[in-house]
């Protein structure tokens, strides 16, 4: 059987550290495997695309607008959209301790009760964002593209930052994350 594609891979890594965190009793053994599995995921899609996006919606899973569809039965593209996580992006620094933060976040907002429970907020954590896709069923359909997203404006300008230092360094401008962020900022305007 083939290998998963880095996006495919990082996706299901994250699914099975997820589905420990959300077990009631999670040996050490098990979540310790899964955060490594992850991290060595998560660095192979950043050698591949130091800016990664994916979206989920309809229980379909996209990354850079692409439909995946080795994924089309991930358990994990349905319940993301249920815990407020409907598109999500990953910048060059993020860290072993940015997605365990992430999956207590996402494990928290799908199992606890609203009364009494308190949400941590990851907004210190610049490597990665997440949000809730905006508009109408028919404006957002798979496959669309969806102009009204609620993001941060402080991931484009540490993308900024880190565009200028590879400028400086390399003597080389990473046209696609460049593309990427004008393209944000242009939604975002």
């Amino acid at each position: 059987m083939n290998e998963p594609r880095p996006p495919a891979a990082f996706l299901m890594a994250l699914g099975g550290l997820l589905d420990v965190a959300s077990s009631e009793s999670p040996g050490a053994g098990a979540r310790g495997a899964a955060i490594d599995e992850l991290d060595a995921a998560l660095r192979a899609l950043l050698r591949q695309n130091a800016f990664p996006s994916f979206s989920f919606r309809y229980g379909e899973v996209e990354y850079e607008g692409e439909l995946l569809d080795e994924l089309r039965s991930w358990s994990w593209g349905g319940r993301l959209p249920e815990a407020g996580v409907e598109h999500l992006e990953i910048t060059p620094g993020t860290t072993r301790e940015d997605m365990q933060g992430f999956v207590e976040e996402v494990v928290s907002r799908l199992f606890l009760t609203k009364d009494g429970a308190s949400l941590r907020e990851l907004r210190g954590q610049s490597g990665i964002q997440f949000c809730e896709l905006q508009g109408t069923e028919e404006e957002t359909q798979p496959g669309t593209v969806v102009q009204s997203l609620r993001f941060d404006l402080d991931v484009e300008a540490d993308t900024m930052a880190w565009l200028n230092r590879e400028v400086t360094e390399r003597g080389v401008v990473p046209t696609g994350e460049a593309a990427t962020v004008v393209q944000l900022l242009s939604i975002a305007m």
